[in-house]
């Protein structure tokens, strides 16, 4: 065993080494020493380079705990330091994170934002739009649907509508293998819930396991955020009243009277505030979701899907040939109303026909 160690170095600050403690080690290249040398030397001699061995002595100096006398005054510095802080009970207000720290993509930002998070949310506002309405004794579910190519086959084109349970039903915007996983995983749950507790699931606690599911893939370590956005309708046992509850990739979840999510969503929702009454029974209903998703769809009814949930009933798709009734009649009402614009207006009442009439004026 070797143990070399600075005497008196905590007080004195820069003291200089004095006392090197060596032991005798044979070095393969020279015969085997018999005897233990002590240098106090304060200079180092040079090593070999193979064992580290004083090449004049045949001994191995220890280099366990050797400091010069400029660590020790950084040391000791530190040490005042970190006293001082002690006894003040004030602590350092600022910290520098590590380069790893900085960008680890779930971690929140200087300020406050999770980046994977957001990504998720742009996912979904390029998705296809969705639309959720309540109705007085119902609830529809409209979506936007991508127009198929020529040699596609349609049948099992995937629907951005799905059906949770019996009396649960969920539409999604973003990504459409994103909402496959998670469709999955809310239908095992309820049929989880079903066979313990021999009650179906209710609504909210349905919506709160979908928002934990997200919320979750937003803290793990090597996955990320799901890119969808989710709407949860339907109807608790024994109640007529509808449900109607938003998801978002964060985790968070609301209920809503009427709300849009996917591409467009601003403009549609603000179309809702707008048209939206409580009172509305079932035509009403399905009018204004067409409604609302013709503000963004402009290929008509052929690329719009709705689904209807009634206490007590089974989901029901909208055929298309209904479908292209209403937006048949809207597009007939929009017309009319432009027409009805149009007459009101009577002539010479604009803003250039007021500035012609004063030209005139002037010139007489």
């Amino acid at each position: 065993m070797v143990c070399a160690s600075p005497l008196g170095a905590g007080l004195g600050g820069a003291v200089s080494l004095k006392l090197v403690v060596t032991a005798v080690v044979a070095c393969p290249s020279k015969p085997k020493p018999t005897s233990t040398t002590t240098t106090s030397n304060s200079t180092a001699q040079p090593h070999c380079p193979n064992c580290h061995l004083n090449p004049r002595t045949s001994t191995r100096t220890s280099r366990l705990n050797i400091q010069t006398p400029r660590n020790l005054q950084a040391w000791h510095r530190a040490t005042i330091e970190r006293s001082q802080v002690r006894s003040s009970g004030t602590f350092p207000t600022t910290t520098t994170l590590s380069p790893q720290t900085q960008t680890n993509p779930l971690l929140p930002s200087p300020d406050g934002h999770v980046f994977q998070v957001e990504y998720a949310g742009e996912a979904v506002k390029r998705g296809t739009c969705a639309v959720g309405v309540k109705g007085q004794d119902v609830v529809v579910l409209g979506c936007e649907k991508r127009s198929a190519m020529k040699l596609q086959d349609t049948r099992i084109t995937p629907s951005k509508i799905g059906l949770v349970d019996t009396h649960v039903c969920l539409a999604f915007a973003g990504l459409n293998a994103d909402a496959r996983i998670l469709v999955d995983k809310a239908r095992l749950e309820a049929q989880s819930h079903r066979l313990n507790l021999e009650d179906p699931v209710t609504i909210e606690y349905i919506t709160k396991y979908v928002a934990g599911v997200q919320q979750r893939y937003t803290q793990s370590g090597g996955v990320r955020p799901f890119g969808i956005s989710t709407l949860i309708v339907g109807f608790d046992k024994g109640s007529e009243v509808p449900r109607l509850y938003q998801t978002e990739p964060s985790g968070i979840y609301s209920a809503w009277k009427a709300n849009a999510i996917g591409r467009s969503s601003k403009t549609v929702r603000e179309f809702l505030e707008r048209n939206y009454k409580e009172d509305m029974d079932r035509e009403a209903t399905v009018r204004l979701a067409i409604k609302s998703l013709l503000e963004v769809v402009q290929t008509g009814a052929k690329n719009i899907e709705i689904a209807i949930m009634a206490p007590g009933k089974t989901l029901e798709l909208l055929p298309v040939e209904d479908i292209e009734n209403y937006v048949k009649n809207i597009e007939q009402e929009k017309q009319e109303e432009a027409d009805k614009k149009k007459k009101g207006r009577t002539p010479g009442q604009g803003s250039a026909a007021i500035l012609t009439r004063q030209k005139d004026e002037s010139e007489q």
